[in-house]
């Protein structure tokens, strides 16, 4: 067998392509392994994390948010917050929603969130806003919560309680 110099510059280029492609291989299962781990920090957190985009539209609910709704991820994602809110305080919380879009972070904001019985939670929250490689332009929001329902309600039977022992000491 013989290799004339033009062969053996056909073969480098093929073993090179080879090569390249072997990389891009390796570096696409990389990205899927790193994705996968993302997604499932995201999704099995035991914080509420909710995700939307510039048009205020619902791009990511993990399962602590479903049980905190009562609302499957699939028939939140694509609509709008403002469905998430009660009516009551929707105003309020999509200003908080504008601000956060606009780039403001949050650090302990207070939010309520309309469970899909009905009942309302009291979630404190923090965000960052997430740019495009230009640094400028927001892309996405990504809020994570905690439920103070409970704490809340704790506080408030405090307060009228207290009230009530100062009612009776002034009498």
């Amino acid at each position: 067998l013989v290799f004339t110099p033009e062969k053996t510059q056909m073969l480098e280029l093929l073993s090179s392509q080879i090569a390249v492609s072997l990389e891009n291989a390796r570096l696409v299962e990389e990205l899927r392994e790193t994705r996968d781990y993302l997604n499932n920090l995201i999704d099995y957190a035991n914080a509420p994390i909710i995700v939307w985009d510039s048009d205020f539209r619902v791009t990511r609910f993990n399962h602590a948010f479903e049980r905190l709704t009562g609302r499957r991820s699939a028939d939140v994602l694509g609509k709008n917050l403002d469905i998430l809110f009660p009516e009551s305080s929707r105003t309020e919380s999509m200003d908080y929603i504008y601000k956060a879009v606009a780039g403001e972070r949050w650090e302990a904001v207070e939010i309520p969130i309309l469970h899909l019985d009905g009942s309302i939670r009291t979630v404190l929250w923090n965000s960052a806003t997430l740019y495009d490689s230009d640094g400028q332009t927001v892309i996405a929001t990504i809020a994570q919560g905690q439920d103070i329902t409970a704490r809340k309600q704790a506080e408030e039977m405090l307060r009228q309680r207290t009230s009530q022992l100062e009612a009776a000491n002034k009498e």
